[in-house]
């Protein structure tokens, strides 16, 4: 009986599980400045082509001049973006810590990451699909404009400071 109920059980919890994860991926893009003030319907449509992945500390997302699967946005964690100068010294760009996005530029060129990213701590970031999500600003051009005002606000507020 009580293997019964489990098993009657189990494809609502599957998909009680897929709910889940996609919520937690929606709350995440909510979170990001570049998608500030899209609604729901724009965020689960984003948070379709996004993929999650976990990073062990010292893991590297991708190197410099590797082909561009997308953009990213750190979940949890703690991503170093850098560039090894001349003489061999690391130049730290930024670390990227949960909510913000990060080689956004792989979506405006055909050339690889422009920087490695490495975890500084165990991490998991999400992956916005570059073909997907350029698909979905050729599909939704008010999308664009919206992430656009996102980012101006954004721009004007770093200006302030």
């Amino acid at each position: 009986m009580a293997r019964e109920r489990l098993r009657c059980f189990h494809p609502g919890m599957a998909n009680t599980l897929a709910e889940l994860k996609q919520a937690a991926v929606v709350n995440t893009l909510r979170g990001c400045q570049l998608f500030a003030g899209l609604g729901a319907d724009d965020l689960n449509a984003i948070a379709a082509i996004t993929a999650v992945k976990s990073l062990d500390k010292g893991e590297y997302l991708f190197r410099e001049g590797a082909l561009a699967q997308g953009f990213y946005i750190t979940q949890k964690g703690a991503i170093n973006v850098h560039r090894v100068n001349a003489a061999g010294k690391e130049q730290v760009i930024h670390v990227f810590r949960a909510g913000e996005s990060f080689a956004e530029a792989a979506l405006a060129t055909a050339s690889g990451y422009p920087a490695d990213a490495v975890a500084l701590e165990s991490s998991q970031v999400l992956l916005v699909e570059k073909g997907g999500f350029l698909a979905l600003l050729r599909g939704q051009p008010e999308l664009a404009l919206g992430m656009l005002g996102s980012m101006s606000v954004h721009l004007r507020t770093l200006i302030a400071q």
